[in-house]
């Protein structure tokens, strides 16, 4: 059953996170604090709830992953401001239309709308400067759009184009972007060899952290998985990695305590309740608390292709159950009948034992 539980946390891999590491503001945030680039000096005004300040979005758009973005939302966001570029002047006008570029990138807009937006703010930096080059925030937003469209050479260019940065930070996800890519492109040792070199740069690089943690618990390297998963901002989304890091490292009553805790934290997960059980039933192998327990997981609302992996264990632990059934049944027939013949033996020899003494 440790083995089965094991490939269960293999489903966590599908939400595996990009971020695209720039800070932002929001327009229309309330008393929140605005916040810088990371990059450069300009404002943002794309706010991202969960993040830390980043542009994130789920590589999968699976709900088990809290580290993405709406992306209808950034397509709303995209548009409101559009119409305030107009208005603008000089490096004012090119941060709007670098963050219009960004949020038609995180909402996969065509290329060719994101590279008409990136030819606008080239022809208004070269009005300060005709020696300007692309910003790397540009380039970015570039690598990522061509990245959401599955257009990984394209991607690469712009990618290749941030080479000569000297913002380590920019370096970092470049990095993470070419992380990504290989992962997406099966090509795993080289997307482990990317996100280490993403953190080398720039140790907030959250998106890499979190990649290394699950692909590490994936591929049984529980403590490293730790180490990593523990470094970033606590979420029941890496508690949950944590639980299963620990577990299976194991720490079997600790990984179920933190599992059980995900569970509380986000009771609408079908992924927690699938492993909480299963790590229960791994103990305890108490089959009818499990089947109860998947069969909660069923019924709550998500991906049909979860439902068929718990049904199968379903099969399994009805089976358990049966089987446990049939041999308690078994012992019942053997205890009784056992208990008759003691009780025929008894009466055959009581008449002889009541016979007095040289009788």
């Amino acid at each position: 059953m440790r083995n089965k539980v094991q490939t269960v946390a293999f489903g966590l891999i599908g939400s595996l996170s990009l971020m695209q590491g720039c800070a932002t503001t929001s327009e229309n945030s309330g008393d929140r604090k605005s916040k810088r680039s990371s990059f450069d000096s300009e404002e943002r005004s794309l706010e991202v709830g969960s993040a830390g300040g980043e542009f994130v979005f789920s590589r999968s758009g699976a709900n088990q992953n809290p580290y993405k973005i709406n992306r209808a939302n950034a397509a709303t966001y995209a548009a409101n401001i559009s119409r305030q570029v107009a208005g603008a002047q000089g490096s004012a006008k090119i941060a709007r239309l670098a963050a219009v570029l960004e949020g038609k990138a995180l909402s996969s807009a065509p290329m060719n709308e994101l590279l008409g937006i990136s030819r606008t703010i080239m022809a208004e930096a070269m009005r300060k400067d005709v020696k300007t080059a692309v910003p790397d925030r540009v380039k970015l937003s570039l690598a990522m759009g061509a990245y959401l469209q599955r257009n990984f050479p394209l991607a690469e260019f712009y990618l290749d184009g941030l080479d000569g940065s000297k913002n380590a930070k920019v370096l970092s996800y470049r990095d993470g972007f070419r992380g990504m890519i290989a992962l997406a492109s099966k090509q795993v040792p080289e997307s482990l060899r990317f996100f280490m070199e993403a953190v080398k740069k720039h140790a907030g690089n959250t998106a890499a952290k979190l990649n290394l943690g699950f692909l590490n618990l994936k591929f049984g390297n529980f403590r490293q998985a730790q180490r990593y998963l523990s470094s970033v901002p606590s979420s029941w989304y890496t508690s949950h990695g944590l639980s299963l890091a620990e577990f299976l490292g194991g720490n079997t009553k600790s990984g179920i305590a933190k599992c059980l805790e995900t569970k509380r934290l986000n009771p609408r997960s079908k992924m927690i309740q699938f492993n909480c059980a299963l790590m229960q039933y791994a103990v305890s192998e108490n089959p009818v608390t499990a089947k109860a327990e998947l069969e909660a997981a069923i019924r709550t609302p998500g991906s049909p292709a979860m439902d068929e992996v718990m049904y199968r264990y379903l099969e399994k632990i009805e089976r358990d159950i049966s089987d446990k059934q049939r041999k308690a049944s078994i012992e019942r027939v053997k205890a009784a009948a056992k208990a008759a013949a003691a009780a025929s033996g008894a009466s055959r020899t009581t008449p002889e034992a009541s016979k007095p003494n040289g009788q």
